[in-house]
């Protein structure tokens, strides 16, 4: 007789397939039902674990934003400011398969943030986290007294530049190559640290 799987491992299964359903097909498509097909689970376990479709997305879309916080915050920063504000750009675009589904996601829940007050909020909270963390980290590595207003300012374009760029990538056929998207960011990274 096969183990049961635990509870933990359901909802694993339920989370990764909410993933999957809208980085291939769209946020349209994540309804319990198809959910639970794919996690291979009854449609009242998703609904255990998810009593509404808003609570779905919100576990979904913190997921998200957790993965790409915890790349960001993995980066070895070393003492060439340009380096390290590239690296933290392009961990923010579609350079791999795992880079791009995540923008995918982190787009349609963006896009669907507009009208939903729960996914707005977890997108305000994120995002100032995010700018934050980032502001921080261009704080230790700025040429000392860089006034902290400048870091955040050079940390919000940087995170809309990047969203920027990635929204592009994802939402179209190949229009940069991986060579224009360095040469993009080298021309951003130049003029942002240029003052």
């Amino acid at each position: 007789m096969a183990e049961k799987s635990r509870p933990v491992d359901r909802r694993t299964a339920i989370s990764d397939a909410i993933l999957t359903i809208i980085a291939e097909r769209g946020i349209e498509f994540a309804s319990v039902r198809e959910v639970a097909a794919l996690a291979a689970v009854s449609i009242g376990t998703v609904q255990h674990y998810f009593p509404t479709k808003e609570a779905m997305l919100a576990d979904a879309y913190t997921i998200v934003f957790d993965r790409i916080r915890a790349r960001l915050n993995g980066i070895e920063y070393g003492d060439d400011l340009r380096r390290n504000v590239t690296m933290v750009i392009e961990e923010l675009l579609p350079l791999d398969d795992r880079r791009a589904a995540e923008i995918r996601l982190h787009v349609a829940f963006a896009a669907k943030a507009a009208t939903s007050p729960p996914l707005r909020s977890i997108e305000t909270e994120l995002l100032k986290s995010v700018h934050s963390d980032l502001a921080g980290a261009l704080a230790s590595m700025w040429p000392s007294g860089t006034a902290s207003g400048r870091r955040a300012a050079t940390a919000r374009a940087v995170i809309a530049f990047a969203d920027g760029l990635a929204l592009h990538g994802v939402s179209t056929d190949g229009l940069l190559t991986p060579s224009e998207y360095t040469d993009t960011v080298s021309v951003m990274v130049n003029a942002l640290l240029a003052a």
